[in-house]
């Protein structure tokens, strides 16, 4: 998540410097189509080291399954490269609960028409953008299961209890986009875009304190409720953002 949002401070500051023309910060709310599915309940383990002294977590998955629509809002910058050309930077977040949560950057271009020659101070563009989407479970304090023995250690890093763990699927995505803008006045705007958007994830690990990475093709998860010796389980969770895409926003311009 903070690396997420580090880029975006970087994207948004590089845009600022290099403004040749118009500039304008913008921000807004949207929906978006979204489902999960292949996530479940596991426990992970260091049994692989400790035999029957491991020390475990059980990680509740299983209620990232799902689908429907996912309300997001958004803010963004773009500038103006060369006349009615425009280069811009987005971020969308979207909660599922209070603990689930999507996150997506985007980078991209857009044409502006002059349809104000036609229709005062109306304006239609197209563009594309693409970028990358963080979605999250938050799990809270690590909690070593009563009857093992803490802290997890594992190859990528200790797990102790305390320590703060989310599991996090990350994907790719791509938007072809038209967007439609009013002019309130020389510095304020309306406006809505409406695209469509492939998205699908690439990479999910549970995160430890931010710095401990456990990808779920490693060996350390286990069925929760297996017995000694735990059976090993894998897990492959797909999350996909694909479908229509649409968002109203305000725009200010400098």
């Amino acid at each position: 998540m903070k690396k997420l949002i580090a880029s975006l401070l970087i994207l948004v500051i590089g845009i600022g410097a290099v403004a040749a023309f118009q500039m304008e910060a913008y921000g807004g709310v949207g929906a978006e189509f979204y489902y999960a599915e292949g996530f479940q309940n596991t426990r992970i383990s260091d049994y692989r080291r400790f035999g029957s002294q491991e020390g475990s977590l059980l990680l509740n998955l299983a209620d990232m399954n799902s689908s429907g629509v996912l309300i997001t809002v958004q803010g963004g910058v773009r500038y103006e490269t060369l006349p009615n050309l425009y280069a811009l930077g987005e971020a969308c977040l979207g909660f599922i609960s209070l603990d689930t949560y999507a996150l997506q950057l985007e980078a991209g271009g857009l044409f502006m028409f002059p349809m104000s020659l036609f229709v005062q101070n109306f304006h239609v563009g197209v563009g594309a953008k693409v970028g990358f989407f963080d979605f999250t479970k938050a799990l809270g304090k690590a909690q070593v299961l009563q009857g093992t023995t803490p802290p997890v250690i594992l190859e990528a890093g200790t797990i102790s209890n305390g320590d703060s763990i989310e599991f996090s699927t990350l994907g790719v995505s791509i938007t072809p986009f038209v967007d439609f803008t009013f002019d309130l006045g020389s510095f304020l705007a309306i406006g809505a875009d409406i695209g469509f958007q492939w998205a699908i994830s690439f990479k999910s690990a549970l995160y430890a304190n931010k710095t401990i990475e456990v990808s779920t093709d490693s060996q350390d998860f286990y069925l929760p409720n297996s017995s000694y010796p735990p059976t090993r389980m894998s897990m492959s969770p797909v999350v996909s953002l694909t479908g229509f895409k649409a968002n109203v926003h305000v725009s200010y311009r400098w």
